[in-house]
């Protein structure tokens, strides 16, 4: 700051119809990414509200299911059938579909991301975990849902579900 006070005042003292209009590096460097970081911003907060929704709405469709297999489970508990056997079976299946949305997920993601990562200079590689820790943190979301609710439901007694048929 003292120094370029001490260059404007020897400019003006050579050139007294001297202007100074000096851009600061840094702050050309941060206008120059400042549409990045407010993307970056909205994209954090758009991320946390998916994984709330998601969290929500897979936890509502879990139990949504639970209640329309009750009376399934129940039959599956009077002809033997343990809780381990019958959240196997429900965590298989929903362990298939997210492998199976998972997929074209990421494949999409990645051409989105190798388009977007071509604007810039610096070229950096998109590493596979990128793609597979997401996944993983939805797998366990999903695997601790499906777990909770199929459990309650496998531990209920199998006379009261089936007490109106």
């Amino acid at each position: 700051e003292k120094t370029l006070d001490n260059v404007v005042i020897l400019l003006q003292k050579y050139n007294p119809d001297f202007v100074p209009d000096f851009l600061l590096m840094d702050d050309f460097l941060n206008n120059l990414y400042i549409k990045e970081i407010k993307m970056n911003k909205l994209f954090g907060w758009g991320t946390f509200l998916a994984l709330v929704l998601t969290i929500m709405g897979l936890y509502a469709l879990t139990s949504l299911n639970m209640v329309q297999k009750t009376k399934q489970i129940a039959i599956h508990k009077i002809s033997g059938a343990n809780p381990g056997d019958i959240l196997s079976k429900y965590l298989k299946e929903v362990l298939i579909w997210i492998i199976v949305s998972s997929l074209p997920a990421i494949l999409l993601a990645y051409i989105i991301m190798k388009k977007w990562l071509m604007n810039y200079p610096d070229k950096i590689s998109i590493h596979p975990g990128y793609f597979l820790v997401p996944v993983l943190v939805i797998g366990v979301i999903a695997v601790a849902s499906v777990f909770i609710r199929t459990l309650k439901t496998a531990k209920q007694n199998p006379a009261e579900s089936l007490i109106y048929e």
